[in-house]
Parts: C-alpha cells; structure tokens; sequence
C-alpha cells in the first residue's frame, strides 16, 4: 500500500460529525474535562522527557523540573475533579480504598494478576458521590 492511498482509506474513518461533536463540547464540564485531559497529557509528557534526557542522554536529573511538571499535573487533576464536582480528598480516599480492595496489605505480584476490577469498579461507584458546590 502506497502512503496516498493509506492517507484516502484512514480519511474514510475519521469522525467528521462536526455538529455532533459540536453539541457534546458544547458544555462548560466537557470543554474544562477536555482541557484538564490534554494539560495532564502534555504535562506527562515534559514529566516523561526530563526522565528521558536523564535515563537515555546521561543529562543530571533534573529534580525541580520533576517537581515543578508534578505541580502542573496536580493543577490539571484539580480542574478536572472541581468540574465533575469533587475534590482531592475524595479522589485519594477512593484510590487508597480501591488500592486495599486490590492489594490486602502491600502489593503482590499474585494480588495483581488475581484482580477483581469489577469489584474495584463497583466500590468506586457505591463511595464516589459529587460533593456540593458551596
């Protein structure tokens, strides 16, 4: 297959309901979930290539830009939290009560294999209610 041809058959499966996708971003939670999704893409990415420039380019680790890419992380998890209409707190109290559902005392490698997600699942669900706004 010739690179033309593979670029007119990838075309023919793009989504290209502009109005629908339109109306579903249209919201002020999708438009804040979109933004925080691709911040925290982007900020894992600058996280990722300090480790990478360390590990691969024998650069020295570079520790405050580890901590200052972990902070703009922090602020893009927070956005998404506040626009779904919760907090950090919540968000770690449900991740440690998920991670003692997966692992009894500390992790193991048969407690990860043997996971019950659907479990995990339904925990998180039965526990994570949006909290009010004030």
């Amino acid at each position: 297959m010739d690179p033309k041809e593979y670029q007119r058959l990838a075309i023919e499966t793009e989504m290209i309901d502009w109005a629908a996708i339109s109306q579903r971003t249209g919201t002020t939670l999708l438009q804040r979930l979109a933004h925080a999704s691709m911040g925290i893409c982007t900020e894992s990415g600058e996280l990722a290539d300090t480790l990478k420039k360390h590990i691969y380019s024998g650069k020295e680790l570079d520790r405050i830009n580890i901590i200052e890419e972990l902070g703009d992380l922090l602020w893009y998890i927070t956005v998404a939290a506040d626009a779904v209409g919760t907090d950090l707190e919540t968000i770690m109290d449900l991740n440690i009560g998920k991670l003692r559902k997966r692992y009894q005392a500390a992790f193991t490698e048969a407690e990860s294999l043997l996971r019950d997600i659907e479990a995990e699942q339904e925990a998180l669900r039965t526990t994570a209610q949006p909290k009010p706004k004030p």
